[in-house]
């Protein structure tokens, strides 16, 4: 019973944990990402484009293998904080597209190779 109980509550708890990530949204436009969160009570969190300055983009094994990553965006100003973005589904469009929005569209537009191939590989360009 205590087994049965407790195989119970482990697929509740991840029944729980899909439910939260599948209502979970980013946005991305022209001017800032948008974090919008939770299922009973939503949370919203703006990060304007141009008080980004760093952007770190992390895929591990499973990652690669289930088709997710993180994005941790570091910004400035009078409240300098971190923002990470988790379990994104096609991180790699994600990634691209704040880069080239953060770039204006140059290097991306035009196709050319930049530093990012470096770290992260050949990925998909994305043009918005």
């Amino acid at each position: 019973d205590a087994a049965l109980l407790l195989l119970l509550a482990g697929v509740v708890r991840a029944g729980v944990a899909y439910w939260a990530w599948a209502a979970a949204r980013v946005v991305v436009t022209e001017r800032r990402i948008l974090q919008v969160s939770g299922v009973l009570t939503r949370s919203v969190t703006s990060v304007p484009l141009a008080k980004i300055n760093d952007l770190t983009y992390r895929r591990g094994p499973a990652g690669r293998l289930l088709g997710y990553g993180d994005l941790v965006l570091e910004t400035a100003g009078e409240s300098r904080g971190t923002v990470r973005l988790r379990l994104l589904p096609a991180p790699d469009d994600f990634y691209r597209t704040v880069v080239y929005l953060l770039e204006g569209g140059g290097a991306a537009r035009r196709g050319a190779s930049s530093p990012d191939d470096e770290d992260t590989g050949p990925l998909p360009r994305v043009i918005a």
